[in-house]
Order: C-alpha cells, then structure tokens, then sequence
C-alpha cells in the first residue's frame, strides 16, 4: 500500500495535495494508497504526480476506495499506468462513494478493468452502494478489455447493494485490444437478485476503438 501522502488512509484528508511521483505494486494512489472504512474521508485534495503500478488497484489520486469511504471534490491530473483495475483517478471503488471529482490523466494499462476516472466500481456486500456521481474524466485511456472513458466494469455481485454512475462526463480517446470497450463504461453487469448496476443521465464524446462489444456510451450490458 503506497500513497503520495498517506500508503493506508482510514480518518480525514482535507485540502490535501501531493506532487510526488508514485511507483509500487497493489494500492498504489497519488495521494493515498487505500482509503478504507465510514470514517475514511479525501475531501477537497488533489495530487498531479505520474502513478505507477506493477498490479491492481492503482490510481491517480487514491489506489482502492473501499467499505464506505468517500472521496469529493478532488482532483489527480497525473498520468496512471498498471495492469488491472486502473484508473485516473481510483483504481477500485468497492462499496464507497466518490462524487464532484475529476481526472485528466492519461491512463495506461495491460490488463482489464481499466477507466479514465475508476478501474472498478463493485458493489459487494456492506451497508452502502458504490457510487459515482457529478464526477468527470478527460484524459485518454488504454487498456485490454473492459475500459472505459469513465469506468472499466460497473459491477454488483450477490448483494443488496447497486453500483451506481450518475450525473458524470468523459470525453478522452478509449482503446483496447481485446472486448468490452465504452466511451463511458466498459462493462455494465449485475449479477444480483436486489442490486443494480446502473448508469443514467451520463454521457462520452471521445474516439472509442476495440475488438468486439464496443460502444459509444457501454460496451457490454449484461444481468439487470
């Protein structure tokens, strides 16, 4: 666990910034490598240096937002590079919230589940949904399947709980080299009786480029 400031976040970062350069392997962040649990709160913070991981779970501004954490009002300009669930500004977004925030970065992956503001927004379990809202992403991304210009995979497993994409932007270029490739989400699935994945009053503007199931807003919707 590797952040620009804090490597484990679970209190409050408020009007926060990193500029450093930040390499290591899973939950690699810009300015925090994992923020975790109800009381973890980024509010108002930003980091701008180039991030790097040789796994999952890498992001510009924090690696995975998980188990009721939130972020808002925040912002990573960096350029964010790994192999799966990567993304401009949270690599994993697990059952937490991250709402009025940015990323301009370009995002660089290998593997899948790769997006230009969020790798994976997953709903599993816990006391709240995974949210995205009033949120934007501009920078250009890359990856193998499941990329998008916002989200790689929008997903809720075997929970009561909705993964949920509103209100938000993106406008970079989008390439794969494999399947499931969107101008806003990659994938969109719901694997549960209950929970939803969703996505309204979204939209993308950027060049979208695959192997097969590409599309404009999603690449793929299956499930609910």
């Amino acid at each position: 666990t590797v952040g620009g400031l804090v490597g484990s976040n679970r209190g409050r970062l408020e009007h926060v910034s990193s500029t450093a350069a930040v390499a290591g392997s899973s939950y690699v962040g810009g300015l925090v490598g994992e923020n975790s649990g109800v009381a973890a709160v980024v509010a108002a913070s930003n980091a701008s240096g180039v991030v790097n991981g040789s796994a999952h779970n890498v992001g510009g501004l924090v690696g995975a937002n998980t188990a009721g954490a939130s972020i808002s009002n925040s912002q990573a300009s960096g350029a964010v590079s790994g192999v799966q669930m990567v993304g401009g500004l949270v690599g994993l977004n697990q059952s937490a919230s991250i709402v009025s925030s940015q990323a301009s970065g370009k995002v660089t992956a290998t593997g899948s589940y790769v997006g230009g503001l969020v790798g994976q927004n997953y709903a599993y379990g816990g006391s709240t949904d995974s949210l995205i809202e009033d949120s934007a992403a501009t920078g250009d991304v890359s990856g193998s399947g499941g990329v998008g210009g916002l989200v790689g995979e929008n997903y809720t497993l075997h929970s009561n709980r909705s993964a949920i994409i509103r209100g938000s932007q993106a406008s970079g270029k989008v390439t794969a080299s494999a399947d499931s490739v969107g101008g806003l989400v990659g994938v969109n699935r719901s694997y549960s009786s209950t929970g939803l994945a969703l996505v309204e009053n979204s939209g993308a503007s950027g060049h979208i480029s695959g192997n097969n199931t590409v599309g404009g807003l999603v690449g793929i919707v299956t499930g609910k």
